[in-house]
């Protein structure tokens, strides 16, 4: 890559960056729609202690996915001009984020569970059921999980990506 597209790619990344406001917004109202996608679907529930662990699972997700996914969103949308290009880029990176990030704190709640069971930290043996342990949880997320997202989630997920779409930029 020349220098100058080097440069010109570094100030595009600067420019992608969301503003304090719109990220804290943002991440807040998606944090909100997917906390109660996820309540919403889990409301039979009887222990509302696991009701409220949950909902805070999603909602955190939610709240860590929404910027950086602004942000790459921004970055692969680049200066497209077309809404549906701008959706689409929107669409793909909020629920990759919101999945991705979701799935692994949920990984990590499930080896905190499983820890004490496991062997000394750092040995090899560990370091397998670190491995292991993860894969299971991200597994049963994407069996289990996922489909808590569905349809408030989704939905929503539709409206954020038609707001960026829109958005001047």
């Amino acid at each position: 890559m020349t220098r100058r597209r080097l440069g010109a790619a570094a100030v595009h990344g600067w420019t992608a960056l969301p503003s304090l406001g719109v990220g804290l917004a943002g991440s807040v109202l998606w944090a909100a729609f997917a906390g109660g996608s996820a309540f919403l679907n889990i409301q039979h529930w009887e222990t509302a202690g696991h009701q409220a662990g949950v909902t805070a699972l999603f909602a955190v997700g939610g709240l860590l996915a929404f910027a950086p996914a602004l942000f790459v969103a921004r970055i692969v949308s680049g200066r497209r001009t077309d809404a549906a290009g701008r959706f689409a880029a929107m669409f793909l990176s909020l629920a990759l984020a919101t999945i991705g990030i979701t799935a692994l704190l949920f990984g990590l709640e499930y080896r905190t569970y499983y820890a004490e069971w496991h062997a000394d930290t750092f040995s090899y043996v560990w370091g397998l059921q670190l491995f292991f342990t993860m894969a299971n949880a991200l597994y049963q997320f994407a069996v289990i999980g996922m489909r808590l997202y569905v349809p408030i989630g989704l939905a929503a997920l539709f409206l954020f990506s038609l707001w960026f779409a829109r958005a001047a930029r």
